[in-house]
């Protein structure tokens, strides 16, 4: 079961990144691909952030504001580099 998951997952991911980048792909689709993405990625930073302030561990919530600040980061080089 957790390799089904796992591949189903992994394919829904490839592909939103492959398809939220492709000029090919129509606007709204890339839009959409987009927020799937922010879904999946920011699920899975708030998680961690929930899990570390829950539990006590630091270690986990410094991990997930890296993360986090790392999308921050990620998404304003590709903003500045599409608006030029």
């Amino acid at each position: 079961m957790d390799y089904i998951l796992e591949i189903i997952l992994e394919i829904l991911v490839d592909g939103a990144l492959a398809g939220a980048v492709d000029k090919k792909v129509p606007l709204p689709l890339r839009i959409l691909l987009g927020l799937i993405l922010l879904v999946l990625f920011g699920g899975a930073i708030g998680l961690l952030c929930w899990v570390g302030i829950d539990t006590g561990k630091w270690q986990l919530t410094g991990l997930g504001l890296f993360l986090l600040a790392c999308c921050i980061f990620w998404v304003r080089k590709a903003w500045k580099s599409r608006t030029k």
